[in-house]
């Protein structure tokens, strides 16, 4: 039989061998622990790689679209500021016109004359007071018109019924402002095509 020390002995390898079991377990577990922590954390990196590039090419996506839109808006703003200087000169050559004490009389007969064929009977032809004498002169010998002054009106003349109800504003500024919206597109299209 086995003596007290062998068995002690005995005890003490199946000790040790069950603890060196209990470790290489213990450490085999940990390793694979590790392994897959180190999966997760990769995959979790990945994903936090491909989210941040994702937002990055989201944003330049939008901070391109936004300059576009700036761009764009600011030649649309310089396009307008370019019509719109036409418009003045266009503005100022019309003044010079009714300043042209050669044209601008033909000018004022066919306005006036375009104003009274729009009216039946009665009408009231109202000119600046420089006009007054020409505005006199056109409706010579035209029954029911009578000529008025107004200092607002400059460039032709405003025909209008007696109680005001038919009113016709022909005057140089008038029709290029009614002319405006055509002649923009028109002005553009030369200036940028």
């Amino acid at each position: 039989m086995a003596t007290s020390s062998e068995l002690i002995t005995l005890l003490e390898r199946e000790a040790a061998a069950e603890r060196e079991q209990v470790l290489a377990d213990a450490r085999a577990q940990a390793e694979e622990i590790r392994d897959r922590a180190r999966r997760e954390a990769e995959t979790y990196l990945a994903a936090a790689r491909e989210r941040l590039e994702a937002e990055t090419r989201a944003a330049l996506v939008k901070a391109q679209s936004t300059a576009q839109l700036r761009a764009a808006s600011l030649i649309l703003q310089a396009k307008e500021e370019e019509i719109a200087r036409v418009f003045a000169q266009a503005e100022e050559e019309l003044a010079r016109v009714a300043g042209d004490a050669q044209r601008y009389p033909d000018v004022l007969r066919a306005f006036i004359d375009e104003g009274l064929r729009g009216v039946r009977g009665p009408a009231v032809v109202t000119v600046n007071p420089d006009d007054a004498a020409a505005a006199e002169a056109v409706v010579r010998g035209r029954a029911e018109v009578t000529v008025r002054t107004d200092p607002a009106v400059r460039g032709g003349a405003r025909v209008a019924t007696p109680d005001g109800r038919f009113v016709v504003t022909n005057t140089l500024a008038s029709r290029l402002e009614r002319a405006r919206p055509m002649l923009a597109a028109e002005v553009a299209r030369i200036l940028w095509e």
